[in-house]
């Protein structure tokens, strides 16, 4: 039986809420800011409040608003992230990863949680065709996303990074096209 007031499960538990949280939360502020780029980006008086209907609802997802920022950023079209090799790499990992957290639990078996070391995190994710494990790392500056394996401290700073140039990229537009 699951023993929720055991130090390693609450603590688990915490760990887990706490990376959850950046890695949805700041997809979220990711999203609704490239849906901002795209709007100032594409939209003139007459098209604004249509693109404003379906960047910002339910109507076009994250996968579907990074596909097209991408394409927009790949043609060098945004001057503030022209050198910007990373950008589109870091929108893609942290889309894979918000899907993930968003669609998987923490594993909280008895051994796991006996052998919880602090350092990492197992979470599985259902999907339609099989179960995976995620692994968080909590102290490396490195990951291997297509083997599963996250570090929070990657996370972070792709998320930081992600964020800065978002915001050059509005700032930039802001000051070209200060109406619209």
């Amino acid at each position: 039986m699951l023993d929720i007031n055991n130090e390693n499960y609450l603590e688990m538990r915490e760990r887990a809420k706490d990376f959850r949280f950046i890695a949805i939360d700041s997809a979220i502020t990711i999203e609704s800011l490239i849906s901002a780029i795209l709007i100032k980006f594409l939209s003139t008086n007459n098209t604004r409040e249509t693109l404003e209907k379906h960047l910002f609802s339910d109507v076009l997802n994250i996968k579907k608003k990074v596909v097209l920022f991408s394409s927009f950023n790949k043609k060098k079209l945004f001057e503030p992230t022209i050198n910007d090799k990373e950008l589109n790499n870091n929108l893609a990992y942290i889309k894979v990863l918000r899907n993930l957290m968003a669609h998987s639990e923490l594993h909280t078996d008895k051994d796991v949680i006996n052998n919880f070391n602090k350092k990492e995190l197992k979470f599985i994710s259902f999907t339609e065709k099989s179960n995976k494990e995620i692994i968080v790392k909590f102290y490396e500056m490195s990951d291997e996303p297509e083997k599963l394996i996250f570090s929070h401290n990657v996370l972070i700073k792709k998320c930081n990074d992600t964020l800065n140039s978002l915001f050059a990229i509005l700032n930039w537009l802001e000051e070209k096209k200060p109406n619209g």
